[in-house]
């Protein structure tokens, strides 16, 4: 369709984009609440949240969000995290 492919290396690029495009879909809400909470939750607690957020982050791969790629007009979106290879949407 676009012949355009994204890579996405890490759940802070992903959440940079979700606010960049003002997207929102129920399902991501988990790994959205996460990460607010490391960014901008207890410093305490980061490490915590950030492991949440990361265990979110390697689930989106398997969530539909051919309305976030038809946004951003792509029709693939390759997920990494820390060079290991996720997956594709």
């Amino acid at each position: 369709m676009f012949g355009k492919e994204i890579t996405i290396k890490s759940p802070q690029e992903f959440y940079i984009i979700l606010q960049n495009e003002n997207y929102s879909n129920s399902k991501l809400n988990p790994f959205i609440d996460r990460i607010d909470l490391f960014l901008n939750g207890c410093p305490c607690d980061a490490e915590l949240y950030w492991e949440q957020t990361i265990l979110e982050y390697r689930k989106i791969n398997k969530i539909d969000l051919s309305d976030l790629k038809n946004q951003l007009k792509c029709d693939n979106i390759n997920w990494f995290f820390e060079d290991l290879y996720l997956g594709q949407s």
